[in-house]
């Protein structure tokens, strides 16, 4: 399975074998692999990590975008996505120097999804959706809230090169936020950077691969699609990362 295939829904062998002789099949995204419970899974399980470890007939599994090997299932994705950029950045923060770091989520907005035969996925603007927003940003920060201290250090070249390392590791170095922290604690211009507050947005990350993943109901008649994959793909939240580093 080459690394365009970003999502994988577990099924029946013959519909796994059978289901691009329908017409519908046409209007899956081109990164959703149909999985072979009997034939596929098991080799999918020797390439990449799932979690949780145990794919079911009808699960619908999405790659981290920042570890290549890793897959998390639908409902957990977008916990677990907030969660990893968190601990990279507090890894970064702590090789360049920082006594402290401090992760909170903010939810911006909110629209549902909806799909059109025609059109393919629309989305919507939800009405009164403060409500909604302010609990999906307190479920989301209850999950993932970060709050790292650390022993300080002076900052060192190589600290400063393994910083880097990480930051191209988890594909961050592009990240302009991630990019201009690294500029301004570099040790060869002496900078004496004490505080820094960053505002992400994650929408991308998480949204990108969910719209994605939507265009299964291309082909809800055919494969099978659980109240899990509803609930957690109904509404696309706009999510913003609030992270504070700390050098004092």
């Amino acid at each position: 399975m080459d690394d365009s295939k970003n999502i994988i829904l577990v099924e029946p062998d013959e519909i796994a074998s059978g289901y691009k002789y329908w017409k519908e099949a046409g209007q899956l995204a081109k990164s959703i692999v149909v999985c072979s419970d009997e034939y596929d899974l098991p080799e999918f399980q020797k390439l990449f990590y799932f979690y949780p470890q145990h794919p079911q007939r009808g699960d619908v599994y999405v790659r981290s975008p920042f570890r290549n090997d890793t897959f998390y299932e639908v409902s957990q994705f977008q916990d677990n996505v907030v969660k990893e950029k968190c601990h990279c950045l507090s890894k970064i923060a702590s090789l360049l120097g920082a006594s402290s770091f401090n992760a909170s989520i903010e939810v911006e907005s909110v629209k549902e999804r909806g799909w059109d035969l025609n059109v393919g996925m629309k989305t919507i603007k939800v009405d009164g959706d403060f409500n909604l927003k302010r609990q999906e940003a307190e479920r989301v920060t209850k999950k993932c809230l970060i709050s790292d201290t650390y022993k300080k250090e002076q900052l060192t070249i190589q600290g400063y090169e393994k910083a880097i390392q990480l930051a191209k590791k988890y594909g961050l170095y592009g990240d302009p936020d991630v990019r201009g922290l690294l500029e301004k604690c570099n040790p060869i211009d002496c900078s004496m950077l004490s505080h820094e507050k960053v505002v992400c947005n994650l929408t991308s990350e998480v949204n990108s691969s969910l719209d994605l993943a939507f265009s299964i109901n291309a082909m809800k008649g055919v494969f099978t699609i659980g109240a899990n994959f509803v609930e957690h793909t109904k509404y696309r939240f706009e999510i913003l990362e609030i992270m504070e580093y700390n050098f004092d």
